[in-house]
């Protein structure tokens, strides 16, 4: 939320470090500079004469005092300027939006400055002649001083949980909790009030009938500050309630009068309806939705926007004003479901002050009274309603006890008094109506205290109890795998959960079992994935569209079903060349050296992978996830064709903390072997087979080579075996007769035989 400086200033007297003292004490605040700010080279003028341009028709020249020791010589176009008239004059050096003015000969004449028109000043879009002030304006003084319009404002970066904060008055509030200087409430002339039948499904709803709306031009401190804030002018009328809404934080509606039928009233939809919004757009809405209805239908949706049918225009003589207190979830279910976020849905969302909304309609009466020269038709309309003050325990020396402090009563009480929260009998306190949504347990208010206080202020104190634990597996599991890939030369990414149905369908899915978000950000992260490939692949597709080369990408996270949340390691690694067997075969060496333990490979066909390049990971007869080449239909579109390799496995059976091993002080010794095999058989298999064996100085193994012998048609497996002992040197005699027994037990279980 943005408020002009002098605004805040008109309610509050402000220190000097104002934000950095909301940063340390209240709401992360910065001061910047008001973009529609006034050059302070620009004074008020007064036009003593007005003659002839010598050498043009359409041109006059001007003696014009702004405060200085001699009048002024500028050149002006503007046929109504005239002796008397007090304008704003842009004197030398002036930056406006056509640029920086400077004394020049217009025509052979001399001209000092500019007459200025809105439109000069770039606070119009359109002017139709030059901005006139009343004869009493102080002629010489700052232009933006005479419209008290300051050129900084403050940025406030409000958090859900203060709704209150939505509003001049509620900086106000906290300013004053955190200075102790007085907030100066505006002064407005009181209309009489007629108490109403209460509203069943609204705690306050107010009305009044305004008419006699002369839609004149509202004052230029007043548009400006709304257009420092965000807010664009519409129409007088809709101004008004907009900068009422910005000063004291509670949203209006204005329904123009000659389009309503009858009485207003509050009500939950009992079904579905249609609803044209004032943006022009047709929304559904659902029943027990909120709505403003009239005798002929919806006039809008409750905290949200108005109708169509009766929006104010430029035709519009007569309105009513809505004032009320909406339920804040009723008003974000509709918004949220909608996509339809105002400034007032924004507001009600977050709660409103339920003794705003008589305010409100006094405060904008009082407002179009003085400046659109209109009357009040009857009373100010408000249903009587019952507001039960909430009230709060909380134990001074649990207090202390939290915040390990010494805080007296008086100090505490002090505190809170200033937050306007007043101590009761027994250690309660009475929470005012502005901050009952979100003050409701003792913690809360322990909070406010130790912020007021100063956390800096805090005693520093050492910690005297040792605290011992251990680190989850869990975590440690995925620091290990992380770290090691990250020295293979991967990058880590981190993506959303969220995803889209489409996205879910490239890989396998178990669309029963999918969790769709109730509220979720946008249709395209509609639910939570269950796969982490898609989103790696959406970060790697855009590396290789920039040229990234060596694209090798990681991530941890978890998948989501409707029973169970998934750790998983997924990994994806594009490939220069396209020879199939040796990338795979380089990616599953990578995938073993981070995995080391008894995952076996076996031969399976998903959706989203080559179909004969794909294999099920499977420990102790489990599948723990997959690994495989990207279907070349995907990796068309993403990678023009190139090879892409990737891996999706679960982590929560995985024992991947090792145990320590003394390395061994003696060689190594490697063995290459080929065999010879059925095509459809699986490395799973042979691996099996052998790790059963329990061969004596059998370090590791691996495949280093696969193809295809088309003379046979039988496939050749070349496996490299490492041997090692820690005791002492072996032999090649030794290795060779292991070697022996691991060749005859696979001839003898798989027929497979040594080329």
């Amino acid at each position: 939320m943005r408020v002009t400086k002098d605004w805040l200033s008109q309610w509050i007297d402000l220190p000097e470090n104002t934000a950095a003292l909301m940063c340390e004490y209240s709401i992360e605040t910065t001061l910047m500079h008001h973009a529609l700010s006034i050059d302070p080279n620009v004074r008020v003028g007064k036009v003593l004469k007005v003659t002839e341009h010598p050498n043009a028709t359409k041109l006059k020249v001007t003696s014009v005092d702004v405060g200085l020791k001699q009048p002024l010589s500028i050149v002006c176009g503007c046929p109504t300027v005239c002796e008397g008239m007090v304008v704003p004059v842009a004197c030398e050096g002036a930056r406006l939006p056509a640029g920086v003015i400077k004394n020049s000969m217009l025509r052979q004449v001399q001209s000092e400055g500019m007459l200025c028109s809105l439109c000069d000043l770039g606070l119009e879009k359109q002017s139709s002649g030059l901005y006139a002030l009343p004869h009493t304006a102080t002629v010489g003084q700052k232009f933006a001083d005479y419209l008290g319009v300051s050129p900084e404002l403050f940025d406030f970066e409000l958090t859900p949980n203060r709704g209150d904060c939505f509003s001049v008055l509620g900086i106000a509030r906290e300013l004053h909790a955190i200075t102790g200087h007085p907030i100066r409430f505006p002064q407005y002339k009181q209309y009489p009030v007629q108490r109403t039948d209460h509203q069943h499904a609204c705690l306050v709803f107010g009305q009044v009938r305004i008419i006699n709306i002369q839609p004149k031009a509202l004052p230029l401190w007043m548009t400006l500050r709304l257009a420092a804030a965000g807010i664009a002018s519409h129409h007088p009328v809709v101004d008004i309630i907009n900068y009422v809404m910005l000063e004291i934080g509670q949203p209006m509606h204005a329904y123009d009068a000659a389009r309503i039928n009858g009485a207003l009233k509050v009500h939950l939809l009992n079904d579905d309806a249609s609803f044209l919004g004032l943006n022009g757009q047709r929304y559904g809405l659902k029943s027990n939705d909120l709505v403003v209805s009239d005798d002929s239908g919806i006039q809008a949706l409750a905290g949200v926007m108005g109708a169509d049918f009766s929006k104010v225009d430029h035709s519009t003589t007569a309105v009513i004003l809505e004032s009320a207190h909406f339920d804040m979830s009723n008003v974000r279910s509709a918004s949220s479901r909608l996509h339809l976020h105002t400034d007032a849905s924004i507001r009600f969302s977050r709660f409103v002050d339920p003794s705003l909304p008589q305010i409100a309609l006094q405060y904008a009466v009082s407002l179009m009274v003085e400046y659109l020269s209109a009357d009040i038709d009857g009373a100010i309309k408000i249903n009587d309603f019952n507001y039960e003050p909430i009230a709060v325990s909380m134990s001074h020396e649990h207090l202390n006890d939290v915040l390990g402090t010494s805080l007296s009563l008086f100090e505490v009480q002090g505190i809170l008094k200033r937050l306007e929260i007043h101590p009761i009998a027994d250690e309660h306190y009475l929470i005012p109506s502005h901050r009952s949504a979100d003050l409701k347990h003792d913690h809360d208010l322990i909070e406010e205290v130790i912020r007021l206080y100063g956390f800096n202020r805090l005693p520093q104190l050492p910690l005297e109890l040792k605290v011992q634990a251990e680190v989850p597996h869990l975590l440690n599991m995925r620091e290990q795998v992380t770290n090691k890939l990250i020295a293979l030369g991967y990058h880590e990414v981190v993506t959303y959960a969220f995803t889209s149905l489409e996205q879910i369908q490239l890989f396998d899915a178990d669309l029963d079992a999918l969790v769709q978000l109730a509220n979720p950000i946008s249709t395209e992260l509609e639910y939570m994935r269950q796969s982490l490939l898609p989103s790696i692949l959406k970060v790697a597709s855009e590396h290789f569209r920039v040229g990234q080369p060596d694209i090798k990408l990681m991530e941890i996270g978890k998948r989501y079903f409707n029973n169970q949340e998934i750790l998983s390691l997924g990994m994806c690694q594009v490939f220069d060349h396209a020879d199939v067997q040796k990338g795979f075969a380089e990616f599953s060496k990578q995938f073993s050296q981070v995995i080391k333990n008894s995952i076996a490979f076996m031969q399976a066909q998903l959706t989203g992978f080559h179909p004969g390049v794909c294999a099920k990971l499977i420990d102790d007869s489990k599948c723990l996830g997959h690994i495989g080449q990207l279907h070349p239909k995907l990796a068309q579109q993403m990678f023009d064709g190139k090879m892409v390799m990737l891996c999706q496995m679960d982590l929560v059976d995985v024992p991947s903390a090792q145990q320590y091993k003394a390395f061994s002080r003696f060689p190594k010794i490697k063995r290459d072997v080929a065999y010879l095999s059925k095509v459809d058989l699986p490395f799973g298999q042979i691996r099996e087979i052998i790790m059963k064996m329990n061969v004596k100085y059998l370090h590791n193994f691996q495949v280093f080579d696969i193809y295809l012998l088309k003379e046979s048609s039988q496939l050749s497996i070349g496996i490299r075996f490492v041997f090692s002992s820690i005791e002492s040197n072996i032999t090649d005699e030794q290795v060779q007769r292991q070697l022996f027994k691991i060749n005859q037990r696979l001839n003898e279980v798989l027929g497979i035989t040594v080329r």
